[in-house]
């Protein structure tokens, strides 16, 4: 079989793959066009999409190396005009260098079009630490990179190891057609460093105001996807128009050790919150718990109130926001989602420790650079909840 043009999108965020969702759904009627859609967690209607020229696998975490090796193979083995990659930048180091790694020896880097996106905050701090380094050594060391991640590529005898660093996610385009999908931020953000100015035509805004032409020309096809209950798409459209309805995140807490201390914590703060009526009542509350954190999110949601609307796991917060489903006020623990919906109004952002934890100032410079929230918006949870409850478990 013949197939003139192939997009595979690898993804295991929702983010990104809300966005590349999109690009999927305005070409899903070309017939030239074959798509591969490996994802994570969200529930998509496969049975949806019946155009014979899609095929998805679901869980990309789960066997990763195994399917790596079956797609390339597959890849290799069809006389492609086209190959569009389509992945997230925070996961390049074992998804995107090990497929290329596979196909590039047996396959024209001059057919190869990458597009990498943004996957949250990771790859926000993994710019404002570029930002900081030495621009002469910087220069250098991307001379170095593209030359080695180029030789070992197309190295089809290489066994040895590439020991990958955060710049290699930004240097693609000086060895293939590549676009970057970066969040849009709320200002102009310039620098005067080769690094950014180099890639400054392969940058493309990433938002999430779905363009009227999608909604208008395939609007079933994008519904459809998700296919959301006409019960539940009616409370959300409902709570978006509410003036008083409120969007609650919660974000990964990836500190094994004190996850529980941070979680005990947030729900003191919540019980607090609502004392001071600095919640609205729970019929107007939007909850969605991030899906790492599932053991813990009906806890979290019994404190919000026995009346609140809850996002399941499946459904991608930023299809809800492209679809125009959310409320404009939003609060809850720092998330990404804040970095990237148009049109919020952050009410507050809970933080864990306190403004010196130096997480939380790497946060704050970034929010500050993107202008997302300000310093008065951010609450802490108190940090002598945490040593309580350490001192209880002990």
């Amino acid at each position: 079989m013949t197939i003139n043009t192939l997009k595979l999108y690898i993804e295991p965020a929702s983010l990104p793959l809300t966005y590349q969702l999109a690009d999927y759904v305005k070409n899903i009627e070309n017939p030239e066009i074959y798509s591969i859609i490996v994802f994570q967690r969200l529930k998509l209607n496969i049975s949806g999409i019946d155009n014979g020229r899609t095929v998805f696998i679901d869980n990309v975490n789960n066997g990763l190396e195994l399917k790596l090796d079956k797609i390339s193979k597959f890849i290799i083995s069809k006389s492609l005009t086209r190959l569009e990659i389509h992945t997230n930048i925070y996961r390049e180091s074992d998804i995107l260098l090990p497929l290329m790694k596979r196909i590039a020896p047996h396959f024209s880097l001059e057919k190869i079009q990458l597009h990498l996106y943004d996957d949250g905050v990771g790859t926000l701090l993994q710019r404002s630490y570029i930002k900081t380094l030495d621009e002469a050594k910087l220069n250098n060391f991307i001379d170095q990179r593209k030359n080695q991640l180029h030789t070992h590529l197309l190295d089809q005898d290489s066994t040895s190891g590439y020991e990958w660093t955060l710049v290699d996610n930004y240097i693609w385009h000086h060895l293939v057609d590549v676009k970057y999908y970066f969040i849009k931020p709320n200002v102009t953000l310039k620098s005067n460093q080769k690094f950014f100015r180099e890639m400054t035509s392969c940058v493309v805004d990433m938002h999430f105001d779905i363009e009227k032409q999608l909604l208008n020309n395939f609007s079933g096809a994008w519904n459809n996807l998700f296919n959301i209950p006409l019960n539940f798409f009616t409370q959300l459209k409902k709570l978006s128009t509410d003036n008083g309805a409120t969007l609650f995140l919660t974000s990964y807490y990836n500190d094994k050790d004190n996850i529980m201390a941070h979680h005990m914590s947030l729900l003191e703060k919540i019980s607090q919150l609502r004392e001071e009526k600095k919640l609205p009542t729970s019929d107007k509350i939007l909850f969605k718990g991030h899906p790492e954190n599932k053991e813990l999110n009906d806890e979290i949601s019994s404190y919000l109130g026995k009346n609140i609307t809850i996002i399941p796991d499946d459904i991608p917060l930023e299809y809800l926001s492209a679809s125009n489903l959310l409320p404009k006020k939003i609060c809850g623990t720092f998330s990404s989602a804040m970095f990237s919906m148009p049109g919020k109004d952050i009410k507050f952002i809970l933080m864990n420790g306190n403004k010196n934890t130096p997480y939380n100032r790497k946060l704050l410079n970034i929010s500050t650079e993107y202008n997302c929230f300000t310093l008065n918006q951010v609450i802490y949870l108190d940090e002598e909840n945490h040593s309580r409850y350490k001192r209880n478990k002990e």
